[in-house]
């Protein structure tokens, strides 16, 4: 018997510094790991986004409810809506958000005039409090989600006006974009 006891305590100490190992890696990966969540393509189905610039970012026009429910079913965590407060009533977006247990971010962006770096700072934050986490930006067409971005980009990023532009356009900015660029190339707002 006290050879059984001698075997199964050096088992034991042989399991213990293999769990110690094996536990050392898993908290590594835990705090150490670079992957990234990202939308389930599959879930998303013939959904027509603006754009997609990344696996963990979708721009959109105004998004139907139905939209909505499949942004969450395919890994969505974070909506953010730049439409103005009273742009639009048909339904409570941000309501429908929060239901779906996703996080709803409402920063307005009304018109051309209404593209500041106070706004922009404010945008950034959100979008780094966020993370790599799938995110839904949208407004009424994305066209002040691209002009964001490009603002974004030369403000805080240190690209180009033609780079930063170019940003914008792949992020849904069409009409906006003279006044991005009078924005860039004059340095204020």
């Amino acid at each position: 018997m006290a050879g059984f006891n001698l075997a199964w305590c050096r088992f034991q100490e042989v399991l213990d510094m293999r769990s110690t190992r094996l536990f050392a890696a898993f908290l590594a990966g835990l705090f150490f790991s670079t992957t990234t969540m990202a939308f389930d393509q599959g879930v998303l189905g013939d959904v027509e986004f603006v754009s997609q610039p990344s696996d963990t970012l979708l721009t959109h026009g105004q998004p139907e409810p139905h939209e909505l429910v499949l942004v969450q079913r395919a890994g969505g965590k974070h909506v953010i809506n730049l439409r103005g407060l009273d742009e639009f009533d048909d339904w409570d977006a941000g309501a429908l958000v929060d239901a779906l247990g996703m996080n709803y971010y409402h920063l307005p962006i009304t018109d051309g005039q209404s593209l500041s770096r106070d706004r922009v700072a404010l945008f950034d934050r959100i979008l780094g409090d966020i993370g790599d986490e799938p995110v839904l930006v949208y407004c009424g067409s994305s066209n002040r989600v691209g002009a964001m971005f490009a603002l974004r980009a030369a403000w805080l990023e240190g690209y180009s006006v033609d780079e930063a532009i170019e940003l914008g356009r792949e992020h849904g900015l069409t009409g906006l974009e003279a006044r991005v660029r009078e924005l860039l190339e004059n340095g204020h707002d």
